[in-house]
């Protein structure tokens, strides 16, 4: 019986000491199942920190060429500012110059001007009348010197310095700019809305054109001339009198004016303003602060007219360049 007994034991000793075995194994497998996990994870980790430090390091250099192009940028903008500085200075000193040029070469006109006028003009003479007769002689001397004067910018007495405007066929301003070559003038370029005192001439493509520069250059007394001016100079082969085929202003326009523009012009059209304002400027006129010191107001048309002189935008246009407007050969006749 204890045989047997020692036996059974033996037996169960066996079969728990298997199943620890098989326990072992089962926890070994685990063991190594983990042990690979934590390599490939360690892997992994040190994976990324090599990424991160790679990222790190592109920050830096990124950062470094960052920081590179805004010195580059910031020397650049001082090279600018100082560039436009400059050629601000020199448009300035040039336009002073071109102003003097211009001043300098219509007083030399205006004193021609003179002289021939002084020399057309015949001695007075005493004839020993008084009164009213007196007066009508006077009168008609004075109309005759009036009649006498040349109007200045005439290619008699200086070298056209030609501008287009309103031209809106490419081969038509192509046509006018190998004529004014062909006849010896030049040929002033201009902005859309800028007005250049070089200017003596201003061709037009019809009666009807109406743009900021050639309003600016009835106002500055520049002859306005058809193409047709241009074409019958060619065929002439020399450039003909202005008269037959121009229009200069025959008032003082707005030198010395004061104009007023009313609220609700103001608010109906801000472009109208804008060249009114340039127009004012260009005639030497001056802006009123209120419509009590105004000579001139512009108005809408929805808005009542006042004792003064007030006209709308189209009525204030035609009052500087009629639309029926004649050569000034025909408005002499």
């Amino acid at each position: 019986a204890l045989a047997e007994a020692e036996k059974h034991g033996a037996q169960q000793l066996q079969e728990q000491l298997r199943l620890l075995e098989r326990e072992s194994e089962e926890k070994a497998r685990e063991v190594s199942v983990l042990t690979s996990d934590l390599l490939s994870a360690t892997e992994a980790l040190a994976a990324a920190e090599a990424a991160v430090r790679e990222k790190e390091s592109d920050l830096a250099r990124a950062t470094t060429k960052i920081a590179e192009f805004e010195h580059i940028c910031a020397d650049q903008k001082r090279d600018l500012e100082e560039r436009i500085f400059s050629l601000n200075k020199k448009s300035e000193e040039g336009m002073m110059a071109k102003h003097k040029a211009a001043e300098e070469l219509l007083k030399a006109e205006i004193d021609q001007l003179k002289e021939e006028l002084k020399a057309r003009s015949p001695p007075p003479r005493d004839n020993g009348r008084q009164g009213p007769e007196a007066l009508d002689t006077s009168m008609a001397v004075s109309k005759r010197r009036k009649r006498s004067r040349e109007p200045e910018f005439r290619v008699s007495t200086c070298d056209p310095r030609i501008a287009l405007s309103a031209f809106k066929s490419r081969d038509e301003k192509r046509a006018v700019h190998q004529a004014v070559d062909t006849l010896g003038g030049r040929i002033i370029e201009m902005s859309t809305d800028m007005f250049d005192t070089q200017c003596t001439h201003m061709i037009i493509p019809n009666h009807e054109a109406r743009t900021v520069k050639t309003l600016a250059a009835v106002l500055t007394g520049r002859w306005v001339m058809t193409k047709q001016w241009v074409t019958e100079s060619v065929k002439a082969g020399r450039w003909l009198p202005e008269d037959a085929f121009g229009y200069q202003l025959c008032h003082t326009g707005l030198r010395g004016v004061k104009v007023y523009m009313t609220p609700a012009f103001c608010q109906h059209s801000p472009e109208r303003v804008k060249q009114a304002k340039q127009l004012v400027q260009y005639g030497e006129g001056t802006m009123a602060a209120s419509q009590s010191d105004a000579q001139v107001i512009l108005r809408t048309s929805q808005e009542d007219e006042v004792p003064i002189f007030s006209n709308t935008w189209e009525a204030f246009i035609a009052w500087l360049f009629p639309t029926d407007w004649r050569p000034a050969a025909a408005l002499a006749r």
